[in-house]
C-alpha cells in the first residue's frame, strides 16, 4: 500500500470547535450548529489559547528573534502597538556607496535590492549612531529620505531598510549586542527591580543589561549602559511572540499540528460545564486534556545533551 507522500493536514477554527462539540455529544457530524453557539465557542477557543501563552515555555514554534535598533544616550524602548522605537523581524543591510554629508536628504547605496518607498531605513553616521527615516523616493541606488541625516555618513556605513515593526510579545529569553561586522555580546536580562536598583541609568557604553517590561499592547525594553558605544548600535532579542487569534471560521490555528488535537480536547472541558455535563465527565475531560497538553509541550521543548561533571572544588 501507498503512502500518501503528503504532510499537509490541518485544522481550522470551525474543526476545533466540531471536535470539542463532539466530544461533549452535542452534535454528530452532520448537525448544523447554530451560529450562536459557534460564536460562543470561538469566544472560548481565543481564551483557551491565550490562556496557553500563560504556561511559559510553551514551545519553540513561537521563539521568534528580532532586531532592535538603539540611538546613544536612550535609556529604554517601546516594542509594539503605537512604537515610534524601531524594532523588526526582518531587515535587508547593505552599504553607502558614497559619503554624504550632514543634512542630505538622500545617499547612495550599494544595492537598492528590497529598498520599497514607505519602507524605514536606518542609515549609520559617523558618530556610530543610526538615523532612523523612512524611504521618500528611490531611483536606482539614490535613495530619499523623508528626514535629512544629521550627520556626515562615510562610504562604506551599514544601511538597514525594513517593512514592518515587531509586535508585541511577552517575555524575552536573551539579548546580545551586535557589531558591524556582526560580533555578538551576550546581555544580561534581569528583572526590572535590578535595573531599578542601578544608580546611574543615564551611563553611556556598550549595553550589557536589558530588561523587559510587558503592558498590554506594547512593553518596554530598559538596556545599560544606553549605548553609544561605536560600532554597537544594534541589539538582538529572543522571544516569545503572542500567539495569534481566531478571527474566521476558515482561520487555520497558530499552533503546529501535533496541537490540534489537544485544542479540541481543551476546549471541550472548558465547554463541559455549559454542556450540562457531569461533575464526573467534567473532571474526566480535563485529566485527558491536560495529559494530551503535557505531551505536547514536551514535544515542542529544546532538544540538546545535558552533560554532568565532579565537583572538585568541594
Amino acid at each position: 500500500m501507498a503512502t500518501s507522500g503528503s504532510i499537509n493536514f490541518g485544522m481550522t477554527r470551525d474543526d476545533i470547535i466540531r471536535g470539542a462539540l463532539k466530544k461533549l455529544g452535542a452534535y454528530d457530524a452532520s448537525d448544523s450548529i447554530p451560529a450562536d453557539e459557534l460564536e460562543d465557542a470561538a469566544f472560548a477557543l481565543n481564551a483557551v489559547t491565550k490562556e496557553l501563552m500563560a504556561e511559559g515555555e510553551i514551545g519553540l514554534w513561537v521563539r521568534q528573534r528580532m532586531t532592535l535598533f538603539i540611538q546613544s544616550a536612550q535609556e529604554d524602548y517601546t516594542i509594539g502597538s503605537g512604537s515610534t522605537d524601531h524594532a523588526t523581524t526582518s531587515y535587508t543591510e547593505t552599504t553607502t556607496s558614497a559619503a554624504a554629508s550632514d543634512g542630505a536628504t538622500s545617499i547612495s547605496v550599494t544595492s537598492a535590492t528590497g529598498f520599497v518607498v514607505g519602507y524605514y531605513i536606518g542609515v549609520e553616521v559617523d558618530d556610530g549612531s543610526i538615523h532612523l527615516t523612512t524611504i521618500a523616493s528611490i531611483s536606482s541606488t539614490t535613495i530619499g529620505l523623508t528626514a535629512a541625516i544629521d550627520d556626515d555618513a562615510a562610504s562604506g556605513n551599514n544601511v538597514y531598510v525594513y517593512q514592518t515593526k515587531a509586535s508585541f510579545f511577552k517575555k524575552v529569553f536573551s539579548a546580545e549586542t551586535l557589531s558591524d561586522d556582526d560580533i555578538a555580546t551576550p546581555m544580561d536580562v534581569v528583572a526590572y527591580s535590578d535595573y531599578e536598583d542601578l544608580s546611574q541609568k543615564a551611563s553611556t557604553g556598550q549595553p550589557t543589561m536589558a530588561s523587559w517590561q510587558p503592558n498590554l499592547t506594547s512593553g518596554t525594553l530598559f538596556v545599560w549602559p544606553t549605548g553609544g558605544a561605536s560600532g554597537i548600535n544594534k541589539i538582538e532579542l529572543t522571544v516569545d511572540r503572542t500567539i495569534e487569534d481566531f478571527d474566521a471560521a476558515s482561520n487555520d490555528m497558530d499552533f503546529p499540528i501535533e496541537w490540534g488535537n489537544v485544542l479540541v480536547w481543551l476546549l471541550a472541558a472548558d465547554l463541559a460545564s455549559d454542556y450540562g455535563l457531569t461533575l464526573q465527565d467534567r473532571q474526566w475531560l480535563r485529566v485527558e486534556a491536560e495529559r494530551k497538553k503535557e505531551r505536547a509541550l514536551q514535544y515542542g521543548q529544546d532538544q540538546g545533551s545535558v552533560s554532568f561533571g565532579v565537583d572538585t572544588q568541594g
